[in-house]
C-alpha cells in the first residue's frame, strides 16, 4: 500500500472558509472569475458537485532526517 503521509499536500473537501483564498487564485487565473456568491451556492447547495482544495501538510516533526527536495515535483516522489 502507498503511504501518502509523506506528500507535502493533502486534498480535502472545500469549506466555506476556503472561498477567500480560492477567489484570490481565481482572480490571477481567469479573466472572468467566479464570484464568492457562486462558490458559496456550490459548496452549500449543489449536491451533485464536489469541490476540493489542496492544503500544505502540517509538519510539526522538526526531526526529519531527509534533506528537502529542490522542487515541489521532487517532493511528490522523494523517498
Amino acid at each position: 500500500m502507498i503511504d501518502y503521509s509523506e506528500l507535502p499536500l493533502r486534498i480535502e473537501p472545500m469549506q466555506l472558509g476556503d472561498i477567500g483564498t480560492v477567489l484570490d487564485i481565481e482572480k490571477v487565473s481567469f479573466s472572468a472569475p467566479w464570484s464568492a456568491r457562486a462558490y458559496e451556492y456550490e459548496v452549500r447547495y449543489n449536491e451533485m458537485a464536489h469541490y476540493f482544495v489542496a492544503r500544505l501538510q502540517n509538519r510539526n516533526d522538526g526531526a526529519r532526517k531527509r534533506s528537502s527536495p529542490r522542487t515541489w515535483f521532487g517532493a511528490l516522489f522523494h523517498s
